[in-house]
């Protein structure tokens, strides 16, 4: 769990370094070399990107606002009862998580 605990902090922290740099540009990763690779998440029963590949999750937004999608996901999928795998894979945020969230919100001029 913690090489899990350390794969979503690398994101988070990603996106809050991105949204330092330019908040306002747009995540266009289905354009990107690792879209091709079209990962589903098939490990859970229920997917936690609801119905989504996590490339598609993200596309289309900017950095403060995929921090922001990625907190609200780690959130509800902590809270669902239903399929272990599903907490196994998106862990409950941690403070470091809120802390780099908070990061990324900072930098937008409203509310990402």
């Amino acid at each position: 769990l913690n090489r899990n605990r350390n794969s979503w902090t690398v994101l988070l922290s990603a996106l809050s370094k991105a949204s330092a740099k330019n908040p306002g540009t747009i995540i266009d990763s289905l354009s990107s070399s690792g879209a091709g690779l079209k990962l589903k998440v098939n490990v859970v029963h229920q997917n936690p990107f609801g119905g989504k590949n996590f490339i598609e999750l993200v596309n289309g937004l900017t950095a403060p606002q995929a921090a922001k999608e990625i907190l609200n996901l780690m959130n509800s999928a902590c809270h669902d009862d239903g399929d272990s795998k599903v907490a196994d894979l998106v862990l409950r945020p941690n403070a470091q998580a809120f802390c780099l969230v908070a990061s990324a919100l900072s930098q937008t001029d409203g509310m990402a």
